[in-house]
């Protein structure tokens, strides 16, 4: 959970217990989607290009993924 920013978790604690289920229906719905997806994808041969927009949700800004990208990076031994 440490690339889910404080603030994020801070207003996910404050919503009641019905806006945590609507997040969860969403959230699940969201990972099905992803998943469906990939196999959809893993299915078809042909062009690299169709792997353009597959992770489309997986992060909430693009600050986000360029700071995960930034964090693997930094794991790298050169």
């Amino acid at each position: 959970m440490s690339n889910i920013s404080p603030t994020l978790l801070d207003q996910i604690q404050e919503m009641n217990v019905n806006e945590k289920l609507e997040l969860m229906v969403f959230l699940a719905n969201s990972i099905k989607n992803n998943q469906q997806k990939m196999i959809d994808f893993s299915e078809k041969k042909g062009s690299l290009s169709r792997f353009i927009g597959i992770g489309k949700g997986c992060y909430l800004t693009p600050k986000d993924a360029d700071n995960f990208i930034r964090q693997e990076r930094d794991k790298w031994d050169y």
